[in-house]
């Protein structure tokens, strides 16, 4: 199996780096701050295929709801399922936007996703309470399946599975550079100047 430095522990970096390091590579996950301390600390981390077109980028991210729906079934990653909560969606919108709401919905509907209308009355008494209306037959679009991580838990996670399967983590330092020897990726150099010797890079890391 391959030699692999993965760039960036946030929540892609930490995914392939388990997923990686199960499939018997031996990996190196590499991260300038702490693992799920960038970018996916920023994330609103929402679980859903829901404003997303043309339809392969629907369907790329259901299955994405439906990869997370599945973490905790795995023996390596006990307690995973506390960082993920299917609790669904609620969106509304004021004239000037309902229009463009429905047909979103209806889009939804008829691709098979979980979408339905209700209206605040029912909001209020059997699914949040707390919200207020003005008008109680406000119309509300319902997303069921839909749901939120918590993603620096999420990393926690995955980066102690990966550690668990034979992954070494860096955190704390840089890569200042990807070596290459005859047209191929060698391996990365560190911020403390290490160098990491490596068949495959993975760039993950985000913009912060």
């Amino acid at each position: 199996m391959p030699t692999v430095a993965v760039v960036g522990s946030g929540i892609v970096g930490a995914s392939v780096a388990y997923r990686l390091a199960k499939a018997g590579a031996n990996v190196t996950l590499i991260d300038r701050g702490q693992p799920g301390g960038g970018t996916t600390a920023r994330s609103f981390a929402w679980l859903n295929a829901n404003a997303k077109t043309p339809r392969a980028y629907f369907d790329l991210n259901l299955e994405g709801m439906r990869a997370h729906r599945a973490l905790p079934d795995e023996p390596d990653l006990a307690g995973i399922g506390d960082c993920i909560h299917w609790t669904g969606n609620l969106i509304w919108a004021g004239p000037a936007d309902e229009r463009d709401l429905r047909r979103r919905v209806e889009r939804l509907q008829y691709w098979g996703y979980a979408a339905e209308w209700t209206d605040a009355a029912r909001v209020q008494d059997e699914i949040a309470p707390h919200l207020a209306f003005s008008d109680p037959t406000t119309p509300v679009a319902h997303f069921t399946d839909e749901g939120w991580a918590d993603a620096p838990g999420l990393v926690t996670c995955l980066v102690g599975a990966a550690s668990r399967a034979g992954t070494t983590v860096r955190a704390g330092v840089e890569v200042v550079s990807i070596e290459a020897s005859g047209g191929r990726v060698a391996g990365v150099t560190l911020s403390d100047g290490e160098r990491i010797a490596a068949d495959l890079v993975v760039n993950a890391a985000g913009p912060h």
